[in-house]
């Protein structure tokens, strides 16, 4: 299990990091993530069930 974390900026003007779904597969939560607004992502962090960071890697 994987979840996504996005940064960017949403319509309103909101920017930080978003929540955006938690998926079983890794290359679905680094390149499909779900977003319920349209976001400018700048990043995309996806951590596995521990709260390890995956993607990126160091």
């Amino acid at each position: 299990m994987y979840e996504t974390i996005v940064v960017g900026y949403t319509s309103d003007g909101y920017y930080g990091p978003i929540q955006a779904g938690t998926y079983d597969d890794l290359e679905t939560a680094i390149r499909f993530p779900e977003l319920k607004e349209h976001v400018d992502v700048i990043a995309v962090y996806v951590y596995d069930c521990q709260g390890k960071l995956v993607y990126p890697r160091k």
